[in-house]
């Protein structure tokens, strides 16, 4: 019988899952109704509306732009979000900040300076730092150094009081000193956090709600909760850097001397609350956030890092939730989570799980180049000022941060969100759009913003002329970036668009069962934010976990102290979190952990919860060391031999013999109780194994196909993802596409023909020839276009299953005899025939098709983006075989 959800999806019964952006940057109404209509096209039900102009976000001509987006949307059945700013980055409240009567809502940074000094010094003084006069010096502490360790320790001496006339006059006793600055920031500093919001205030985020929020209620509050379906956050960020994309941005952690940090006038306070110090003292410790202050670092951090991001919680996620939700709209959105930006300030949002937990859904996004298909477990070079990424981070981590979130936040009703592909470039055509897609599916996210539709054109077409005054004379001065490619439809001039339609009606058919299934994970991973928070000890990678778990077989969820100590119970010895049952706890080696922790692993592992650290033991908590008779009960597991270590004690839901480190998995058990499993190739060649039933239905999500496959050997091709189902009993079926044991070549001579993007017409371009590399013998470097190979060949048996094109660019489609046989992903195709296919002499055409990536190029100029994804070949290269 054929699952209820396949069924659905075979008759296009699917629910709404893909909300594209819409970038707007001045054009008239003419123009976007043409790419909300190509919108709709897709198969996508709702948009994202991004303003990617001018400062003209609250002016009578934004509000009657936005009005039509609106009106145009009802009349084809859609929906529609908005950015929740002025523009990107989300937090400049509609760039009102820099007015004098907003200063109270600007964000505060302390900073810290030093000095070292070996007493006795009796009668002297010392030269106070450097520092503008926009900064004040708000504590000075001086303590003792040890020699050996190079930290801090000791009682301190407060001397913020002794400053005069620009010196600070003290004596300091016998030994080694550190004397510590530590100073308000100087606003120069932030960059263009300058003049945002500050996420420690609550006014201050209420300041963005008031700016944007309520005057999009005040002008359309009758589309809010229909039409209008709510807002979208993009990369808001606590702000203590310089507001520069780069390493500053992301690696912002305690412990770094020369980093800022997050401050309100009420730090004191509240600080002195949670360490249990007096106010006094929590100024006096303060230089702790930043150096080695024996006995005090990890308590102090620990505590600042949970107070700010328990405020971004309060103050920015839940308080626009809440708001959205009395005004029957939702929120979503995500934060910058690179290079473990998730778990930090800066431009991160100090905890992936606390930093959304206001949002509708939970989010992430994967953009430029951050990951590369089949490239998983090295880092690898981006496509941004030669930068490079950790591989396993985007692969196994960050796809498995938002599915987690939604699949233990209630209210988030199993939704996780990826924003994709922005600045990728056109060479993120078809096949790598396919293969990101599915390594985002795989792990659990269901819900989508492909990165962008825009209706500027490239200027390599000629119809980017009718983009020319497009918004007239009102068009501001300010911010504009017309379009960053991928865009989709490109005004017509996209010869991939029609496939890309087919691959979002293949994600949605994928989303559709993840949106209501439920997830059935193997074990739970622990989320160390506080092991990097404290930064006190050597702490295991959770990408070197996540990584190795799924590698070795193992699905999982993240789960953070927040969810351990107020939503997690215990069933039978499992841990369980909102349905989801844990067979055991697997936490990243850290030498120090939370008190709060150890005394809930202890309380687990009591009720029989098998509790796992990797490679050791923690050795201490913020509070001291740890005996180690309290942590007898836990288990140990060597990183090298994770996942067959923990198999000890967890069994996966669907194991394959013989082990697959590229076949990824996700159990589920959907709404009628039967369960199943998405299986992706990962890797960059066949694999094959045997599935634990010898009788399967298996769904194939792009080309909406279900098959019997009436073995438990299965072979999947690169970068293939299909639903699998044991089925004691499958329908009459077509059977499951195996690859032949033979192939037989096939050298053919073609008339290819060619239709470039802005043509109507296909011409001949080469006659009776091989399929040549068309890049080099017709000098189509600046082409974009489609090409169609006519041939025909002899086939002398009965039983030829499959047609196999090995070198082609982004992908194809075969027509035999007339019969369409799908389309197949590059850069080797393979389609079933078997429907096709007869003895005898047989009609055959292939069709390929560019997008602009060779086309839209700045002459022999570095491209700003998308330079890290090879060009596909025009058509397809060398013979195609059968068998």
């Amino acid at each position: 019988m054929i699952p209820i959800f396949v069924q659905e999806a075979l008759e296009e019964r699917y629910g709404s899952y893909v909300r594209p952006f819409l970038w707007y940057s001045g054009e008239n109404k003419e123009l976007l109704a043409r790419e909300i209509s190509a919108i709709a096209q897709s198969g996508a039900k709702e948009f994202v509306f991004e303003n990617r102009g001018g400062d003209w976000f609250g002016t009578d001509f934004w509000w009657d732009i936005f009005g039509f987006v609106l009106e145009y949307a009802k009349s084809l059945n859609m929906r529609v979000w908005s950015i929740d700013d002025s523009h990107v980055n989300t937090g400049s409240a509609n760039d009102t900040l820099a007015k004098p009567e907003n200063a109270k809502f600007r964000p505060k940074n302390v900073r810290l300076d030093m000095v070292d000094a070996v007493g006795p010094l009796l009668g002297g003084a010392f030269s106070l730092p450097g520092h503008t006069d926009q900064e004040n010096i708000i504590q000075i502490s001086a303590f003792r150094r040890d020699m050996q360790s190079g930290h801090s320790y000791g009682q301190a001496l407060d001397l913020t009081g002794c400053v005069q006339d620009g010196l600070l006059v003290t004596d300091l006793p016998e030994g080694v000193w550190r004397i510590y600055y530590v100073m308000t920031t100087d606003p120069a500093r932030h960059g263009l956090f300058a003049n945002y919001i500050s996420m420690v205030s609550k006014e201050s985020c209420r300041h963005l709600i008031d700016e944007i929020h309520e005057k999009m209620y005040e002008h359309f509050a009758d589309y809010f909760g229909n039409t209008f379906a709510g807002f979208f956050s993009d990369e808001p960020g606590f702000g203590n850097c310089d507001g520069q994309y780069g390493p500053n941005a992301y690696n912002l952690r305690c412990g770094q001397l020369d980093k800022m940090f997050p401050w309100w006038d009420d730090f004191p306070q509240r600080l002195s609350k949670l360490t249990g110090m007096s106010e006094a003292d929590v100024m006096l410790m303060l230089p702790a956030l930043w150096d080695e202050v024996d006995g005090v670092s990890a308590k102090l951090r620990l505590d600042y890092m949970d107070l700010i991001s328990a405020l971004w919680q309060e103050n920015f996620c839940d308080q626009l939730g809440q708001w959205c939700e009395a005004h029957q709209v939702e929120y979503i959105g995500h934060n910058l989570e690179d290079a473990d930006a998730h778990m930090r300030s800066g431009w991160g949002c100090g905890h992936y799980f606390r930093s959304m937990h206001g949002q509708h859904m939970s989010g992430m996004d994967i953009v430029f180049e951050q990951l590369m298909p089949a490239l998983c477990t090295v880092d690898h070079a981006m496509n941004v000022d030669s930068r490079t990424r950790s591989s396993s981070f985007y692969h196994y981590t960050l796809p498995k941060l938002a599915a987690s979130m939604a699949h233990i936040t209630p209210h988030m009703q199993n939704r996780a969100l990826s924003e994709m592909f922005g600045a990728t470039g056109w060479t993120c055509g078809l096949s790598n759009m396919r293969s990101l897609f599915n390594h985002t599916l795989i792990c659990g996210v269901n819900n989508y913003v492909p990165h962008a539709y825009a209706m500027a054109i490239p200027q390599v077409f000629e119809a980017h002329k009718e983009r020319e005054n497009a918004a007239g004379s009102v068009t501001p001065p300010g911010y504009s970036m017309t379009y960053l490619a991928p865009t989709f439809y490109t005004g017509g001039y996209n010869p991939q668009y029609p496939e890309f339609c087919n691959i979002i009606r293949g994600v949605q058919r994928i989303s559709h069962l993840t949106s209501t299934a439920q997830h059935l994970p193997d074990v739970a991973v622990y989320y160390n934010a506080e092991g990097d928070w404290m930064n006190s000890g050597a702490c295991r990678s959770m990408d070197d976990v996540s990584m190795s778990l799924i590698r070795g077989g193992f699905d999982f969820d993240f789960l953070p102290l927040d969810t351990l100590l107020n939503d997690a119970t215990v069933v039978n010895g499992q841990l369980k979190v909102n349905n989801e049952l844990f067979q055991a706890l697997v936490l990243p080696m850290s030498e120090t952990v939370p008190q709060k922790l150890l005394d809930k692993l202890i309380e687990l592992a009591d009720s029989k919860v098998k509790i796992c650290f990797t490679d050791q033991l923690p050795l201490r908590t913020e509070n001291g060391a740890i005996m180690p008779e309290k942590m007898s009960s836990f288990h140990t597991l060597h990183y090298n031999e994770l996942a067959s270590e923990l198999a000890a004690y967890a069994q996966p839901y669907w194991a394959v013999t013989p082990a697959q480190e590229d076949l990824r998995r996700y159990n589920f058990r959907d709404n009628t109780g039967r369960e199943g499993v998405i299986l992706l190739n990962s890797g960059a060649a066949d694999i094959t194994f045997d599935l634990p039933a010898n009788k399967n239905l298996v769904f194939e999500p792009y080309g909406n196909q279900v098959y019997a496959l009436n073995s438990s050997t299965m072979t999947l091709e690169a970068q293939q993802l299909v639903v699998v189902y044991a089925e004691d009993d499958p329908e009459d079926l077509e059977p499951y596409p195996m690859p032949p044991a033979n192939w037989q070549n096939l050298d053919l001579r073609y008339n290819i023909f060619v239709r470039s993007a802005v043509e109507k017409e296909f011409k001949l371009l080469r006659a009776d020839s091989a399929a040549v590399n068309l890049l080099v013998e017709e000098k189509l470097s600046r082409f974009c276009g489609e090409f169609r190979y006519e041939s025909t060949f002899e086939c002398d048996s009965d039983n030829c299953t499959m047609l196999e094109i090995p070198h082609a660019g982004d992908g194809a489609r075969v027509i035999i005899n007339g019969i369409d046989c799908g389309f197949a992903f590059g850069p080797c195709c393979r389609f079933n025939i078997r429907k096709a296919v007869k003895r005898g002499v047989n009609t055959l055409q292939i069709i390929c098709c560019d997008n602009p990536a060779y086309a839209d190029r700045p002459g022999n100029q570095k491209l700003p983006h998308g330079c890290g994804f090879p060009l596909r070949a025009h058509g397809f290269t060398g013979s195609i075989k059968i068998g």
